[in-house]
């Protein structure tokens, strides 16, 4: 809202705070300088090019300068909610993949996208106030019987926000985790509960012949079968009385 009100700079400022304050009151992880800087840049440059994208589109200055036409808001307030909610989303998904086996798109459809009814309750909030504006019915009536709306969609907003937060530092971690996995000399083949694969280490490549982004999504049978050349005992050895280092493929 203050950036639709008082300009780009304005709403930049403001959540690049509430990023700051977010990121110390975070209890799943310990805030980092790097995570800090990160939460304050990523929420103030997602802001701030939304905003300026709404403004380019209804070429106007800020709405507390110029006032709104009723006819013609509500189709940039739809782009200015959509360009923030995909910045937004997208920087962190960006972050969290970076260096990981992991598909950008998929991990921002299955775990960010599910959030946009925040991103665009807020703007039905800001849209609303700003269509009284503009018809001259911002009193004090008005905006007190609006209120109780407004005060539930905040939290809504907030509760989503801090779940992309914690989301984000919880992949975080895991990425430490996933880097310690890949350090190590066995092969490692990580599943979720339906038995996809979510993650292979360098030595579960090899042995598989399957990349980790090739085989994440896909059933373990799919990817980690014996190989029906190798033959002889229990040890797997092959015809010529060698170990065969390849049993699986």
């Amino acid at each position: 809202m203050a950036a639709l009100l008082f300009g780009p700079a304005a709403g930049a400022t403001l959540v690049a705070l509430d990023g700051f304050v977010s990121s110390w009151r975070l209890r799943i992880s310990t805030p980092t300088p790097a995570r800090v800087a990160f939460n304050v840049t990523s929420l103030a440059l997602a802001m701030w090019l939304a905003a300026r994208l709404f403004f380019a589109v209804i070429h106007r200055g800020p709405l507390a300068v110029q006032p709104p036409p009723i006819g013609g808001i509500l189709g940039p307030l739809a782009l200015f909610a959509s360009a923030y909610f995909l910045l937004n989303t997208g920087l962190v998904a960006g972050a969290v993949t970076l260096g990981r086996q992991l598909s950008l798109f998929r991990m921002w459809r299955e775990h960010f996208l599910p959030l946009w009814l925040t991103y665009f309750g807020g703007t039905s909030i800001a849209g609303l106030i700003l269509l009284l504006m503009a018809a001259g019915l911002a009193n004090r009536a008005t905006l007190t019987l609006a209120l109780p709306l407004v005060v539930l969609v905040l939290v809504a907003v907030l509760t989503g926000v801090e779940r992309l937060r914690a989301r984000s530092a919880q992949f975080a971690r895991l990425r430490s985790y996933a880097a310690a996995l890949r350090s190590t000399a066995d092969a490692v083949l990580l599943t979720n509960v339906e038995g996809q694969i979510t993650f292979m280490n360098p030595t579960a490549e090899r042995l598989t012949g399957w990349t980790g982004a090739q085989a994440a999504g896909r059933k373990v049978d799919e990817v980690l079968r014996l190989d029906a050349t190798a033959v002889g005992d229990e040890d797997h050895d092959r015809r010529d009385g060698a170990p065969d280092e390849r049993s699986i493929r």
